[in-house]
This record gives structure tokens, sequence and C-alpha cells, in this order.
């Protein structure tokens, strides 16, 4: 994995947008390699259950995937429980 970094951080570049300050990356790195692995959930927010194509006249044929809101509520709070933002909403 880690001789393809270049090659993700390069992809990544051309496709993600952020306004978190460049010269603190180093520091996200060590705090996520101080994670514990073991007590994280992942999930994939792919098409179909938790996201959808909208029609390319709306996108002008750009590719687009949106999240179904309601459906990533649902999942967070199955996750967090009470301490979901989206608890209180129920």
């Amino acid at each position: 994995m880690l001789p393809k970094l270049p090659d993700i951080v390069g992809a990544a570049g051309d496709t993600i947008r952020t306004n978190f300050p460049s010269d603190r990356v180093g520091e996200m790195i060590d705090l996520a390699q101080r994670v514990d692995t073991g007590s994280i959930t992942q999930v994939v927010l792919g098409p179909s259950k938790y996201a959808f194509h909208p029609p390319n006249s709306e996108t002008d044929g750009i590719y687009t995937l949106r999240l179904k809101m309601d459906k990533l509520a649902e999942l967070s709070i199955q996750i967090f429980g009470d301490k979901s933002a989206y608890a209180a909403s129920q």
C-alpha cells in the first residue's frame, strides 16, 4: 500500500477539494495511525442503498453521486444511537 501512496494522493488531488490546511496533513496521518481499527465501523455509501445518480440533465452530463439523507440518518442512529445528531429528530 505504501508504495502506491503517491498515486493515491495524486488521484485524490484530482477529485477531492478541501479547505484543510496542507501543513497539518502530517498531524492527521499521525492521528490516523493511532486509531484502534478494531473499533471502526466501515460503510460504503454507494449507489442504491445510500446514494443515487441524478439524471444527467440535472448535472450537465457530469457523473454525480448524491447521498440519500434519510438513509444516512438511519445509519447514523444505528451506529451512534442516541448520540447521533439525527436521534433527536426521530
